[in-house]
């Protein structure tokens, strides 16, 4: 909106097309990123079950219109065995061009998850509960910050 905006005044900024493209190009690099985990832990994504927490755009709101998770969601068709979400604040989606539910947030479902990917940091989650429980964990949001463990990997952070 900004680029658009300030070249309807005859100004172009290249820093705010730059971190346009930034963001267009996240999904990708967090694809890349949770399959860079999957083989340090040798986990086969094509046989394992992903857990996104949060499909909203952002924190603690339910609107879903270009939310990065499900852009992610979206790359990862095919290349992941299964794909489940949980969101407070979304019951349900449309992913695939179905209907798709939030799965309950419970200790089970974090253990059958190879990898929970922290999409959108909501306020409701408890992160220490879900880093206790959770196999490995890819937070793309900093919401286990001040959380160590060896299982927890931020994005653009270094492998623990």
């Amino acid at each position: 909106y900004l680029s658009w905006k300030a070249r309807e005044y005859d100004f172009h900024s290249n820093f705010i097309a730059l971190a346009a493209q930034v963001n267009e190009n996240m999904p990708y690099h967090v694809v890349s990123r949770l399959f860079e985990i999957s083989h340090l832990h040798n986990i086969r994504l094509k046989d394992s079950t992903i857990l996104f927490l949060g499909v909203a755009f952002k924190k603690n709101v339910g609107d879903t219109r270009n939310s990065p998770a499900l852009k992610i969601i979206e790359i990862l068709n095919g290349r992941v065995g299964r794909i489940i979400y949980n969101d407070p604040h979304v019951p349900e989606v449309k992913i695939w061009g179905e209907r798709v539910r939030s799965v309950p947030l419970t200790e089970k479902v974090l253990k059958e998850a190879a990898i929970t990917v922290i999409t959108a940091a909501h306020s409701a989650y408890d992160y220490h509960w879900i880093v206790e429980h959770a196999n490995i964990i890819f937070d793309t949001r900093n919401a286990t910050k001040g959380i160590k463990s060896p299982k927890v990997y931020r994005l653009g952070a270094p492998n623990p």
